[in-house]
Formats: C-alpha cells, structure tokens, sequence
C-alpha cells in the first residue's frame, strides 16, 4: 500500500481540537492545505499555490518569516514572530488497512 497521495496539512495554531480528535477516523480537513508525501510544509504551500515559487526572482521574500536581510544565514537567525513555521503543522490522511492472512 502506497501513502504518498491524499494529505491534507495545517498549522497546529489553526487547529482547536486536541490530538486525539484530529485523529479520529472521519474528521474533517475542509480547509486544510493538499499535500503529498514527502514533503516540508513550504513545498507543500507552494505546490498549492499558497506561496510562489521560492526559486523565482525575489519569490522567497513572499512567503511570511523572510524578512531577513539579504545574504545572511537564515538557519543562524531567530525564527521571526511572524513566521507561521514556528509551530508544529498537522499531517494527516485516512486509510484501510486490509488484513492479510
């Protein structure tokens, strides 16, 4: 059984319910961001157009926490207050497993 297709993600602050619930069979993800696996959250936003391609011109500076200056090390920066990377994002996708005896 392959699970590349059918994911769905969402940062956890747009996301009340607790765990447990997110996990129930049938919840639903109206709303969420369409993924495939694997993924980082940012391919996924750009593969669903949420963001421009990072690799075009000046694109990354579209995507919210790349307010940086230019030619600094990023991964060596805080993560910015308005980054919504800084916080945990839901993946999540529903399958059947079939018992194979």
């Amino acid at each position: 059984m392959e699970l590349h297709d059918g994911w769905s993600i969402r940062s956890s602050d747009e996301v009340e319910e607790s765990g447990g619930h997110v996990s129930t069979p049938g919840y639903a993800t109206t709303g969420w961001h369409a993924a495939t696996v694997p993924t980082t959250v940012v391919a996924a936003l750009v593969h669903d157009g949420t963001y421009p391609d990072p690799c075009v011109g000046m694109d990354l500076r579209e995507i919210p926490g790349t307010g940086y200056d230019i030619g600094f090390n990023f991964s060596n920066l805080p993560m910015s207050d308005d980054s919504p990377f800084r916080v945990p994002w839901w993946y999540r996708t529903e399958f059947t497993m079939h018992q194979v005896w």
